[in-house]
């Protein structure tokens, strides 16, 4: 029976070796631009920036997918604003929103789908530094 077990075990871990190692594969996209996500408060006002810029010139369009969220416990973050999107037809993208805010932790979320000219697409999902708000 235990060697049932452990050849199951070692089944299972080989199986998941090789999906994570296929996932891997999956980057297709050549992004040498920069990408910016980025969280300011002044007062109660939440700032929340997310920007794109190409610099290799071989993204067609930039769908930019924006929110706020605010720390609820352990690990768990809730959206306080948002999603709001956005989806620009050339390599840079600028996005900002407003949101006025209560005391608490903060970071924005973006999530930028990137698709090139020759018709790849990638999602990059990026956060914020975290803002504390007395």
């Amino acid at each position: 029976m235990k060697k049932r077990v452990l050849a199951f075990l070692l089944a299972t871990v080989f199986v998941l070796t090789l999906v994570m190692s296929v996932s891997a594969e999956g980057v297709q996209c050549d992004l040498s631009g920069t990408k910016n996500c980025t969280l300011t408060v002044k007062g109660t006002t939440a700032h929340c920036h997310s920007s794109l810029t190409d610099s290799s010139g071989t993204i067609k369009s930039v769908k930019v997918e924006q929110s706020l969220e605010k720390f609820a416990f352990l690990w768990f973050w809730n959206t306080e604003g948002g999603p709001w999107t956005r989806t620009v037809n050339s390599g840079v993208a600028q996005f900002d929103n407003y949101k006025v805010v209560s005391s608490g932790t903060y970071r924005v979320k973006s999530v930028f789908t990137v698709t090139t000219k020759d018709g790849k697409s990638e999602t990059i999902t990026m956060y914020s530094n975290e803002v504390k708000v007395a």
